[in-house]
């Protein structure tokens, strides 16, 4: 069993994990709260996760497997005795996933895939069978995904004879925005977006090998808006993000939130994360299948099942 413990911060940038000049956050005099408990079975794979706020459990997540392959996950809510089932099947072409609350079908997402496993297809559609979201692929890789709401959203992504994305263009507001990648080798080394025909941001990517390090610039119009460093060494231990948000008044075209953002994760042998410290939007486990709040501690204790 892996224990999960939540300390919130008022600031996490006043702490850090990584750094020895700033104080660890296990130096406050503050009790961490259990908010998952997260149960293996013998393959390694997560069978059970308990989820805790204030008043005890909240939540309980069930996962069954067939082989490799996941067939069923339940959550249980025990306040309101709620239940949400997600119900997978296979079949030569691909898998069919059904969302279930309560025991009635929400809807239902269909992937179509190449005999290399690749997705070639998608459709997502209501209880009635009404298309919500669908993705096509051309015989040349290109993807039109288009999004059934209120209107019709379309999205045309294309890629090049390597297979990597060219371009991607879709339709906001009456207004036409394209995104074009620029590619050194197999890494895209910048990003361009137009409104219509204008040139209206550019983001900059510059990968040191040696280091593990990314650094990632954002402009709008020539301006300088944000930096965001990534520092991803797992075989020393630990993943490091720092987003710094350097002119908040042209955040209206990227829609992020004009503060700074930092994440900083250990990790164990097994590849679990053992400490996180984030001031970050939620971030999600793929390991563990939970997520992480921002602002906050949290570190990890594992004991027998």
């Amino acid at each position: 069993m892996i224990a999960i413990y939540r300390i919130p911060l008022h600031d996490a940038f006043l702490y850090s994990i990584l750094d020895p000049e700033k104080p660890h956050p296990d130096t406050l005099d503050k009790e961490g709260s259990l908010v998952h408990a997260v149960y293996l079975n013998k393959a390694g794979k997560v069978a059970l996760i308990e989820n805790y706020g204030g008043d005890g459990c909240t939540s309980v997540r069930e996962f069954e497997y067939s082989g490799e392959k996941t067939v069923r996950e339940k959550e249980v809510f025990p306040e309101t005795e709620g239940v949400n089932e997600i119900v997978y099947s296979y079949d030569d072409s691909g898998y069919t996933k059904e969302y279930f609350t309560n025991g009635e079908l929400d809807f239902r997402e269909m992937y179509t895939q190449s005999r290399e496993g690749k997705p070639v297809a998608y459709m997502k559609l209501d209880a009635g069978g009404k298309i919500l979201e669908q993705f096509r692929m051309s015989a040349q890789g290109d993807i039109t995904f288009l999004q059934n709401h209120d209107g019709e959203t379309s999205y045309e992504i294309k890629y090049d004879d390597r297979g990597r994305k060219n371009s991607v263009y879709h339709e906001e507001k009456g207004i036409g925005i394209t995104e074009k990648y620029f590619y050194e080798g197999n890494s895209c080394v910048k990003m361009e977006v137009y409104e219509n025909d204008e040139l209206v941001a550019v983001h900059e990517i510059e990968e040191d090998k040696q280091t593990n390090r990314v650094c990632e610039r954002v402009y709008i119009k020539n301006i300088l808006i944000s930096e965001n460093l990534l520092e991803d060494n797992r075989k020393e231990g630990y993943f490091l993000q720092i987003r710094t948000i350097m002119d908040p008044s042209a955040l209206e075209y990227t829609r992020n939130r004009a503060d700074s953002r930092k994440c900083e994760i250990r990790f164990g042998k097994d590849g679990i994360i053992t400490e996180l410290l984030s001031s970050n939007d939620r971030f999600i486990d793929p390991a563990l299948l939970i997520s992480f709040e921002p602002d906050a501690y949290y570190f990890l204790e594992t004991g027998e099942d």
